[in-house]
């Protein structure tokens, strides 16, 4: 599972931006970045929106989810459409 407080702290730290900076730049309250970053609470959506804004990121970016790539999801679709056309229907 994704602990969201080590991906929005990683968002932070990757820029150089103390939980204070962060806190200026956006408007949040320190106190909340805070208790999100130690996995105290979760952000509301509106929140994540505004940072993944900030940063300038995906909200799978923001929350450390990592999206298959292109590549991945051809592989995927063409080994499931092998395994639909593979399989014995039977009508009664």
């Amino acid at each position: 599972m994704i602990n969201y407080g080590e991906a929005l702290k990683l968002q932070r730290e990757l820029r150089g931006l103390s939980q204070s900076a962060l806190a200026k730049a956006t408007g949040l309250k320190q106190q909340m970045i805070s208790w999100w970053e130690a996995n105290n609470g979760l952000p509301n959506i509106d929140f994540c929106v505004q940072l993944a804004n900030f940063y300038e990121i995906s909200l799978d970016e923001l929350i450390g989810r990592e999206l298959p790539t292109e590549r991945d999801r051809v592989k995927n679709i063409s080994k499931n459409q092998t395994t639909i056309f593979n399989q014995t229907i039977t009508i009664k």
